[in-house]
Order: C-alpha cells, then structure tokens, then sequence
C-alpha cells in the first residue's frame, strides 16, 4: 500500500527497474530490484545503496531508501523523466558541444565518487540519465567497487563471493564487473585491481558513441 508499480522501464545484468508512484508522497520513483534472489545478490543490492547513499551530488541520482517485499530487498531511487542517453542515442548522435557538456558534467560527478573511494565501473550510456531540466545523472552502482566501504558491510568470504557474482552473462552486461565495449583492456582482465581510470576509459567511450553515433570498437567479445 505504499508504492504502485506502473511499469517496466529497464533490465540488465544487476537489477530490473520499475517506474512507480509513492503513494505517501505522491511522487515518481524508479524501484530497482533484482533479476534473482541469492544471499550475495542481496547484500551487493545493500552495499549498492550504501554507496549511493554515502555520496551526495547534483549529478548522481538520489537514493530514497531499501525496502523489502516478500522476502525481495529493493532499491527506491529518484526517477529521470528525461531518458537516458542510450534512449538519445539510438535516435542520432548529439550536438558536439551537448556530448562535451554532457561527459564534462559525468566527469565531475565520477571526481566526486573517486574521493571517496568509489569505482563506479559500469559508465555507459544506459546508467546515464536526465532529469526533466535536461540535467545529466549517473545512475546504477550496481557493479561499484567501493574498497573503504567494504568491512563495513561484510566479511572477506562475502567479499570475494562479490567479486565471482559480478561475472553475469545476460542483458548487455558480461565479464567482469563491467560491459565490454566500454571496459579498458585491464579491466577485462579479473586479476586487475579496480581504479578510477576505468572509469575515464569508459567516459571516453561514451564521449566517442555520442559525437560518433557509433562505438570506437566493433567487436562483440572481450577478444
């Protein structure tokens, strides 16, 4: 009696995410949950919102709040009426000076999760999104790797069980931690230690299929 789900609105490798209303304050909100339930799904889904609630800034999306239904945690977060940029891209590529001020803005935001600690690891169009003022917003820390937050919230069993449930093989998402068009070469490899500079790897990608209309790299495996 608190949320009305509306309809489906995204799916991948980490999650599947609903428009709904919030009956108490009659408001949209976008109710991510996961594909399945598991003990390590549903502790990553946890960390996810303790990573999102741990940094605030004007261009990461809201968190407001976890909840449970049946026995299945979710995430409640803000909702982006504008789409997302993959929504944009598949109609033409953006204006230069749009794709510039578009990933500048996504730079900083990813300046901010660095500070503290964050590897978002999963930059690409689909996690990025606008709000109905047309301002740009880093969605889904689903794959975040978050090194200062981690004791925290579990012990090393769980961690490393983190670390093999990132591996999924269903939506656009694959390999480790990550989708591989826009993953660098290190970071393909599982051994390698998750740093900011994926993260800027990924953000050029983006910056290239939004000028370009295409990616830089047309295969579609990790060789």
């Amino acid at each position: 009696n608190r949320f009305r789900i509306l309809r489906r609105i995204g799916a991948g490798g980490m999650g599947v995410v609903y428009l709904a209303r919030d009956l108490n304050l009659d408001r949209p909100v976008a109710i991510k949950t996961l594909p399945a339930v598991s003990p390590e799904q549903s502790t990553r889904l946890r960390m996810e919102a303790r990573a999102m609630a741990a940094v605030q800034h004007p261009n990461l999306a809201v968190i407001h709040g976890i909840e449970t239904w049946q026995g299945t945690p979710f995430l409640v977060q803000e909702f982006l009426q504008g789409g997302t940029l993959s929504d944009r891209l598949r109609a033409r590529p953006l204006p230069v000076a749009r794709a510039l001020q578009v990933c500048a803005t996504i730079a900083e935001a990813l300046d901010h999760l660095h500070a503290a600690g964050i590897v978002h690891r999963d930059v690409k169009p689909s996690n990025i999104g606008f709000t109905e003022r047309e301002v740009p917003k880093l969605l889904d820390f689903g794959l975040a790797k978050m090194p200062k937050m981690l004791g925290a919230i579990a012990d090393t069993d769980t961690q490393t069980s983190f670390d093999s449930a990132a591996v999924v093989a269903f939506g656009d998402t694959a390999i480790h931690g990550g989708t591989p068009a826009y993953m660098s070469p290190e970071a393909l490899d599982a051994a390698a230690p998750a740093r900011p500079a994926l993260d800027l790897w990924a953000l050029g990608v983006v910056l290239f299929e939004s000028i370009t209309g295409r990616r830089p790299f047309g295969g579609t495996t990790r060789d």
